[in-house]
């Protein structure tokens, strides 16, 4: 338990590092393009130093992040693995038998609690302290940008969570349509003698290729529905990038903003919409 509890401390940790360091790389950005502008010759040795220095820095870090990461998750689904395997053993002391469903779910399911559960933890605090410093950032740029990226990004989180529940219906007919298939298709394996004798064979034929194209309907419209969200959710990401390189751009016109401060606002932008087509993804 106290292994555990100290390898999830240092893997938390190190994500939180890792993430406010890799936002520095779009503050790092913003120099180098700066000084290239202004042809300011000697503070470059300054910044060749500090970018190799940040390079060094964040491949060390990375590292060390993967390292207790993993492990963590390698303990802690080792322990709930045995724990479960633990108790179906326990159950079938005392009730006589296992189900192949349970069997199911103890060894292949709990990859969905790692990855759907655990990794997602790790993913919150990836996003949560970057977003927070790339916020007081864009804030110091430009607020009239901050702005302008808050209105547009509601859009597509708008249309994200308002169909994820039609998703999910439609995957949920394609996985009960699924079922139903091979309820029919072990039916007729395990009868296949009687409905030999009646010669009904091919009466079970055309109602089992029903089934069949029920599913491939199902899977189409499952399949479609999703790309029509996924679409939409490119759509409006890369407006919300055409959007604001153009306000930034008329700012940097007007000269309220440098370039090398434009740059570093669409590095920003990087990180979050990565976040959030991961997490659109993975729903």
């Amino acid at each position: 338990m106290k292994r555990r509890r100290f390898l999830f401390f240092c893997a938390a940790l190190l994500v939180i590092i890792n993430s406010l360091v890799n936002v520095y790389f779009a503050v790092l950005i913003q120099k180098i393009i700066d000084l290239a502008i202004s042809k300011n010759k000697e503070m470059f040795t300054n910044i060749v130093i500090l970018s190799v220095s940040y390079i060094l820095f964040i491949s060390a870090i990375n590292i060390l992040t993967s390292y207790f990461k993993e492990k963590y998750l390698r303990n802690k689904t080792a322990y709930v693995r045995n724990s479960l395997i633990l108790g179906t053993l326990k159950k079938d002391r005392h009730s006589g038998s296992i189900q192949d469903n349970e069997i199911s779910t103890v060894i292949n399911n709990i990859n969905m609690y790692r990855d759907e559960y655990l990794n997602s933890i790790f993913d919150i605090l990836d996003y949560i302290p970057s977003f927070i410093l790339a916020v007081i950032l864009l804030t110091r740029i430009s607020v009239i940008i901050l702005i302008v990226i808050t209105i547009v990004s509601l859009v597509p989180i708008y249309i994200t969570n308002s169909q994820a529940k039609r998703i999910n219906d439609k995957q949920n007919e394609y996985t009960g349509s699924l079922s139903q298939l091979t309820n029919k298709v072990k039916e007729a394996f395990l009868g296949l003698n009687i409905i030999k004798s009646f010669g009904a064979e091919y009466n079970v034929y055309k109602n089992i290729e029903s089934y069949v194209f029920r599913v491939e309907d199902k899977k189409f419209n499952y399949n479609f529905t999703s790309e029509i969200i996924n679409t939409l959710s490119n759509f409006f990401g890369n407006a919300i990038f055409v959007i604001t390189f153009c306000v930034g751009a008329y700012l940097s016109i007007k000269g309220e903003i440098s370039v090398g401060m434009l740059v570093s606002v669409i590095q920003f932008l990087r990180g979050s919409t990565k976040f959030k087509n991961d997490n659109i993804m993975r729903n």
